[in-house]
């Protein structure tokens, strides 16, 4: 799904999702192949694992909704879901506590205490471990709209800064590459009105994802999407705790996204695949 339909503070990949470090998501985590993650997982809405290698994690796993899992369920933390659960593999935990029904695979091996609302065993091919793509892949990078500002490329190395235009739908649409690293800041009024605008890049991101200025005014919403390109790079220190006033979305469905130190991301991210040497942190915009 896009993430037009993905709850903000969501982080969605195609493929597997692997860190060496913790991840935690104020909404929805979801990957299309494994999720391998050493020190742990917190999820505050659903959680949906649909590649065959399921979810390994060296922590602790807490989820606030549903866990969706098309293989094997191994921790070494115990793992607690306040809503239902559907594992359609092996379970080797130290303590399994599930708020709602816990539906597993007939005849799997299970490893650990269990605690569930209840239990249903199923078989392979049951309807409920029909767990499909966590999101829509790929994301198809729109044409041009009628009145996008339309660019031929941004060249780097130096770093730039990008005033963008309001109200919705204002477009950015960058027909060639990114090879500077962008800062995206609103209109140089005073006081700025809220951005809602669209930057969308044609020719791939050699770049660190665009930031935002703080400047950005409450209530304003940037959606960045990003076609081709192999790697994202991301090492910003994580910021405070608070969260700022606006939403980020990020759609690079071709790209992986690696993180080389704890980071905190905005709004909801769709990548193709995840690789992790920092903890990740997922957050909603202020209220």
């Amino acid at each position: 799904m896009p993430p037009d339909d993905l709850d903000t503070g969501s982080l969605c990949a195609c493929d597997d999702v692997v860190s060496s470090a913790a991840i935690e998501v104020s909404g929805f985590l979801g990957a299309g192949g494994r999720l391998q993650v050493d020190q742990g997982v917190v999820v505050t809405g659903d959680l949906t694992v649909s590649g065959p290698l399921g979810l390994n994690s060296g922590g602790a796993v807490t989820v606030g909704g549903d866990l969706r899992c098309a293989g094997a369920l191994t921790s070494d933390g115990p793992v607690v879901v306040q809503g239902d659960a559907f594992i359609a593999g092996e379970i080797r935990v130290p303590r399994l506590e599930v708020g709602g029904m816990l539906t597993v695979l007939h005849d799997a091996p299970v490893t650990g205490e269990l605690e569930a609302g209840g239990v249903d065993q199923q078989e392979a091919n049951a309807d409920a471990f029909d767990i499909g793509p966590p999101c829509s892949c790929p994301q198809p990078v729109p044409a041009p709209g009628e009145n996008a500002d339309v660019r031929p490329a941004i060249p780097g190395p130096e770093p730039l800064t990008v005033r963008l235009p309001g109200p919705w739908p204002a477009e950015l649409y960058i027909e060639g590459a990114i090879t500077a690293d962008l800062t995206l800041a609103p209109l140089d009024i005073d006081p700025a009105p809220a951005v809602n605008a669209r930057l969308i890049v044609g020719g791939g991101l050699d770049a660190a994802p665009p930031v935002v200025d703080p400047s950005m005014p409450p209530a304003s919403r940037i959606l960045v999407h990003v076609a081709g390109g192999e790697v994202l790079s991301l090492d910003t220190p994580a910021p405070g705790d608070q969260p700022s006033p606006y939403r980020y979305d990020l759609i690079a469905a071709e790209a992986e996204l690696v993180v080389g130190g704890p980071v905190t991301v905005e709004g909801a991210w769709q990548v193709r695949r995840v690789a992790a040497a920092g903890a990740i942190r997922v957050v909603g915009p202020a209220p």
